[in-house]
């Protein structure tokens, strides 16, 4: 429609300049074949045109200003973290923040299974610091990336009240940590040192209840090369 009236502007405008002379010279010419009455009806006939167009223009071409500021307004909210509560997601439930239309900021998820996250979001996922109370129990306090555990954190286990408080990567426990054993026959015993894939795996040393010390290196729990 824009482009419409802006070719009648256009040639409107363009009558206007062939005309003007035409009727000048039809004043001066009494044997000039154009009239000056009809000359005169052209040009008032694109005249009411050209001005008509151009106000029709101002309607329907480009948004002004304040329309522009409106709709940047909305984006901008649309991509700001906004606060809902209990939406289903994945089987469970979110409160917290989003942002276009994903989970990000601060937010908790209860799962189907009863798990309860609490804790920083991004991009969907678990990234950054959070704790996960599982339904069972057992409980786990640290840093995220992408969904899984990664990086400092400790976890604690209901059954046993072991603790593991060190590295992880992939979900799993791995670099450097301790490891205390709360219950059964291991009761209060306590290992720091390396770890790979949840086992104790690397140099560390492994310290009884009654004081007793192993400091070596260990494959698959087990010391398999001792320290002098």
């Amino acid at each position: 429609m824009s482009v419409l009236l802006g070719m009648i502007v256009f040639f409107s405008f363009i009558g206007l300049i062939a005309v003007i002379p035409l009727l000048i010279y039809s004043r001066k010419k009494k044997d000039f074949k154009y009239k000056p009455e009809k000359l005169s009806k052209i040009l008032k006939g694109l005249a009411v045109t050209f001005v008509v167009s151009i106000i029709l223009c101002n309607f329907v071409g480009t948004p002004n200003n304040s329309t522009k500021s409106v709709q940047g307004q909305v984006q901008q909210e649309e991509s700001q973290e906004t606060n809902v509560t209990d939406r289903s997601i994945n089987n469970g439930k979110y409160t917290g923040a989003f942002r276009n239309g994903k989970r990000e900021g601060n937010g908790t998820f209860t799962s189907k299974n009863g798990d309860v996250y609490k804790g920083e979001w991004k991009d969907d996922k678990e990234n950054g610091q959070g704790t996960l109370n599982y339904a069972n129990g057992d409980t786990y306090s640290g840093n995220y990336e992408n969904g899984v555990r990664s990086g400092k954190g400790t976890f604690t286990w209901k059954s046993t009240n072991d603790t593991y408080n060190g590295d992880w990567s992939s979900d799993v426990m791995n670099g450097e940590g301790i490891y205390t054993f709360g219950s059964g026959k291991n009761s209060g015993d306590k290992y720091v040192g390396s770890f790979v894939k949840n086992k104790m795996d690397g140099k560390g040393t492994y310290t009884y209840s009654n004081g007793k010390t192993l400091t070596g290196t260990w494959k698959d729990n087990k010391l398999v090369g001792e320290s002098k």
